[in-house]
């Protein structure tokens, strides 16, 4: 998966990049048997220079996959705790979409999708 990296004003050495990137990438394994790999934007940085307290720094990640995308953006009082609670969203999120899509092909997804395309499914309803 090709996953594009944005710093906005903050320093990070070449190890966290490469930390915070392998982090991502561990979270797209659980679709890579559902869907084909898409791209990626992951963007750190601090939402103003002029505060120094609070909920400062942020991360916003998103996956685009061919069947669907997924955007989730946090911020935190250090760029740690904000990756890591980003991190955790979309992991949560990429989870309920692929259980989604695992009840759907039990239940036989694909038939019920096809029926519903004929007119006559109304009427049998």
């Amino acid at each position: 998966m090709n996953i594009n990296f944005k710093r906005v004003d903050i320093i990070l050495s070449e190890q966290q990049e490469s930390r915070y990137l392998d982090k991502i990438q561990e979270i797209c394994r659980f679709l890579k048997d559902f869907c084909p790999l898409g791209s990626g934007d992951l963007e750190l940085g601090r939402t103003t220079v002029h505060h120094q307290g609070g909920d400062v720094f942020y991360a916003k990640a998103r996956l685009n996959f061919p069947a669907k995308s997924f955007y989730v953006e946090k911020t935190a009082e250090s760029i740690d705790a904000a990756f890591d609670i980003m991190k955790n969203r979309l992991d949560n999120e990429i989870r309920q979409y692929k259980d989604k899509l695992l009840a759907e092909r039990r239940r036989g997804g694909r038939m019920r999708r096809l029926m519903k395309s004929f007119k006559f499914w109304d009427k049998l309803r």
